[in-house]
């Protein structure tokens, strides 16, 4: 039997704001003074920010963050993708007294709701059957995403792009971390072929040999790192496909502080 973690709004929030001397009523004086309207608290927030909205227009957002965002990746992210990601602006940090800084940024509003949003108003999480049905109309829907831009001629004029700009606009990257990276999954694959059992030895080893090759003919393309419920924008009426939001990179592996 499934069984699932009860999501409460309200002790997220209080869990955010125990890890930095800034104060809830601090952050949203100052979200009011960049929206110039009233705001409200988006209805699922992440462990690591907090994030409102403007309550009468709805076309933008402001986030409280601990762990900075790259504007430089955010930038890129504008350039390949358009208007399917929006542009995010830095202000400032507010003063802490702990170790936990609080940066500041602000970004236009994405059209829809999130995946795990629709599920919740739908009352869809304790009934198995029907999330069986939503899953496979998302699946449907994300291979639309990526089929229609590989057929298409005209796929940069369509908003069914999202998958296809990141790899049609490769990105170069120093010769140290291309280094870095290769050698990190050299020992990764060296890991398996000690600990896995011996019928993977002649695939792993040749994967190992042809490393140097792989690396050459492959590109490296900004990639998304969070590809979840959370960040899956769907339409709130008919839960089709809309955008796909957050933070994106063109590898994490090697530094979770890095974006490159």
């Amino acid at each position: 039997m499934l069984t699932y973690v009860q999501y409460f709004l309200d002790s997220f929030i209080v869990e955010f704001f125990k890890r930095t001397s800034v104060t809830h009523e601090t952050c949203n004086e100052k979200a009011a003074s960049l929206i110039k309207d009233s705001i409200k608290s988006v209805s699922i927030q992440e462990s690591c920010s907090y994030t409102v909205y403007d309550d009468i227009r709805f076309k933008f957002i402001v986030q409280f963050r601990i762990q900075s965002l790259s504007l430089e990746t955010t930038t890129l992210a504008s350039k390949i993708h358009d208007d399917l990601a929006s542009i995010t602006t830095y202000h400032e940090q507010l003063e802490d007294t702990s170790q936990e800084t609080v940066s500041v940024y602000s970004l236009e509003r994405i059209s829809g709701i999130s995946y795990l949003e629709y599920h919740f108003m739908n009352n869809h999480v304790e009934d198995f059957e029907d999330n069986l049905v939503l899953q496979a109309d998302l699946m449907m829907n994300l291979a639309r995403y990526v089929v229609y831009c590989l057929t298409s001629e005209h796929c940069w004029q369509c908003r069914d792009r999202f998958f296809v700009a990141s790899w049609k606009t490769s990105q170069s990257i120093d010769s140290t971390f291309f280094e870095k990276l290769r050698q990190k999954y050299i020992k990764d694959l060296q890991l398996l072929l000690y600990h896995l059992s011996s019928r993977f030895y002649l695939i792993i080893q040749r994967f190992l040999n042809s490393m140097s090759l792989i690396f050459f003919l492959l590109s490296f393309v900004l990639l998304h790192v969070n590809f979840s419920s959370c960040n899956i924008i769907v339409h709130s009426i008919s839960d089709q496909l809309i955008n796909i939001m957050s933070e994106s990179c063109l590898d994490d592996i090697i530094d979770e502080d890095q974006n490159w």
